[in-house]
């Protein structure tokens, strides 16, 4: 039986931080190897004109600021990057990097990987799709243990295979890396289980400082992904670039977006799987639905916690331009499915609607009055578990990871079992051509 869950009134706090209960592993069986030592010599792509650092635009004053005066607009560098490894895989020439200007929560570096087909020359444009995993979202507590304790795996260095290997997943990636634009792939770490969305905050309560650059520990998710994009665009020559997140992928895509636009830096879009950063989580939390500590989290994240930077706000102001794919299915359990939940609108009215919507509900009503870019799309399914053969439980986390014919019944539910990744990526289809 589903509980009846009452809040009497919508608060305006700190940012709800969110996170799967469908963690996901950093590994893939049968992808890409582990790299060799030698580096890719067929060419260099043309340099775009990105800038290595971004801009600094806000107020970076010391001192009693929030975070230490840092801001969302913090620089990045690529001038740390090394290669480790660099191999060809079923075709696919396989680079492997590390940035040691930025560390993990745990052990080792900020890593990602680059995977492009073998024959296809770096000065050649094509799209770029950045592939951002999901994993959850944690920090430390004052004592030093970790809070969710059972996601405290996240924090070390990533290797070549589990990054790399996502470009064989079964749902959307299998679309685009079958696409007749030819994409290239880039796919980042997410080792200080920050949602890519920090900028250097130290983290006091980290015990496993000083850093292997004998510094506090931070994270520096965003920074590190950043700096990412930076050099693969500078490595290939690049036309288009398309991110794609699940869980705490989805909402890293929005903060890469949101603060690559403040440079100047304008995508081509977003597909937003599953998460999104909203005031809703925190009355979810708080009426049992999951055991986050959002103000830890919120401390460890920095900036981007700041309500001002919640997407149904930013997307309501009008500063964001970049098409947005929103995707979630209504009974996902990372938000608590269909549980129902009433609160006050902001006309003052009550409504009741599920927990996962309602979680969602201003971003999507943001995007639906006014879409970014003019061709934003909120993308609801009903998308079963792979364990669940319940015609409408409605309950599969990130569906894009896997093709719509794996769930029983298979596709969308909701629209006569419609293959919603085919949606997606004939939306990705249409960008491409703007």
């Amino acid at each position: 039986m589903q509980t009846f869950i009452s809040i009497s009134r919508l608060r305006l706090l700190l940012v709800a931080v969110v996170f799967l209960f469908g963690f996901q592993a950093c590994s893939s069986s049968g992808g890409p190897s582990d790299a060799g030592p030698e580096d890719s010599s067929d060419g260099a792509a043309a340099d775009d004109g990105m800038a290595d650092p971004g801009p600094g635009d806000g107020d970076s004053s010391p001192g009693d600021a929030p975070w230490g005066g840092l801001t969302i607009d913090e620089a990045y560098t690529t001038d740390q990057i090394e290669l480790v490894a660099s191999e060809v895989n079923q075709g696919y020439r396989v680079e492997f990097y590390r940035n040691l200007a930025y560390t993990c929560g745990i052990s080792g570096y900020q890593t990602f990987s680059i995977v492009y087909p073998e024959n296809l020359s770096l000065a050649e444009e094509r799209p770029l799709w950045i592939r951002m995993h999901g994993g959850g979202v944690g920090a430390f507590r004052p004592d030093g243990s970790y809070s969710p304790e059972g996601q405290i795996g996240m924090l070390d260095e990533e290797g070549a295979a589990g990054l790399a290997g996502q470009i064989l997943e079964t749902g959307l990636m299998t679309k685009v890396r079958t696409h007749s634009a030819g994409f290239r792939f880039m796919m980042p770490s997410l080792c200080d289980h920050d949602v890519y969305s920090g900028v250097g905050v130290p983290e006091p309560n980290n015990p496993n400082s000083p850093d292997e650059n004998g510094q506090t520990r931070a994270a520096d998710g965003l920074l590190a992904t950043k700096a990412a994009i930076a050099f693969t665009r500078n490595r290939v020559a690049t036309n288009k670039i398309f991110l794609q997140g699940t869980s705490a992928g989805s909402i890293g895509t929005f903060s890469v977006a949101y603060t690559l636009e403040r440079e100047g830096i304008v995508l081509s879009g977003i597909v937003a799987d599953s998460h999104v950063f909203s005031e809703a989580f925190r009355d979810i939390i708080e009426a049992g639905c999951t055991a986050y500590e959002t103000d830890l989290i919120a401390e460890k994240i920095g900036p981007m916690s700041d309500p001002d930077h919640l997407p149904d706000r930013v997307v309501a102001r009008g500063d964001i331009s970049v098409p947005i794919m929103h995707v979630w299915s209504r009974g996902d359990p990372s938000c608590c499915g269909e549980t129902p939940i009433t609160f006050i609108d902001d006309q003052g009215h009550e409504q009741t609607m599920g927990s996962c919507d309602y979680h969602h509900e201003r971003f999507r009503a943001a995007i639906a009055a006014d879409p970014p870019g003019g061709s934003s799309v909120n993308l609801r399914l009903c998308v079963n578990g792979l364990s669940d053969n319940t015609p409408l439980a409605c309950n599969m986390h990130s569906p894009t990871k896997v093709a719509y014919t794996e769930p029983d019944p298979p596709g969308d539910q909701d629209d006569n079992g419609r293959d919603y990744n085919q949606v997606i990526i004939d939306w990705v289809s249409e960008r491409l051509q703007d």
